[in-house]
């Protein structure tokens, strides 16, 4: 019974498009945090879902535009079980999968600098993809929240 609930569960979608850059941080965090409470993800899902899409955008923020603004397209989307999000920006290319996995058992003295938003990420994050489709960074991240 619980099988049929979940299936007749409708797809809801949510997508902003911003400038990619500190000042609308705020309106992207905000964002995140109304579309998942709308879409009913709570709890640890929850939490997972916003560290991983805060180290996203931060990294898209911080490097994808070096010398000149660019956007950033969120798309969250719950089908059932599944988070779906995807995270689009026209800047350099760069694949968070070919980033090595940082050694979180040496000290903090012999650990390379960066990495651990990553390494976050693939941890909390049931599936993470990267495509560079026309010019664009398309990074795919799915959270699988069971019957939440």
């Amino acid at each position: 019974m619980n099988n049929s609930l979940q299936n007749n569960t409708k797809p809801a979608k949510f997508v902003l498009e911003t400038v990619a850059d500190a000042d609308h941080l705020e309106k992207i965090i905000s964002f995140i945090e109304q579309s998942l409470a709308k879409l009913g993800i709570q709890g640890e899902a929850c939490g997972h879902i916003c560290v991983s899409l805060d180290e996203a955008v931060t990294n898209v923020v911080m490097y994808a535009y070096p010398k000149a603004k660019g956007n950033i397209r969120i798309t969250i989307e719950r089908v059932n079980d599944r988070v779906l999000i995807e995270i689009i920006d026209s800047g350099a290319p760069f694949n968070p999968l070919n980033h090595p996995v940082p050694d979180v058992s040496a000290s903090i003295e012999k650990r390379l600098i960066g990495g651990l938003g990553i390494h976050l990420m693939r941890n909390m994050m049931d599936e993470m993809n990267y495509r560079r489709i026309d010019g664009k960074n398309c990074l795919s991240l799915v959270k699988n929240i069971g019957g939440a």
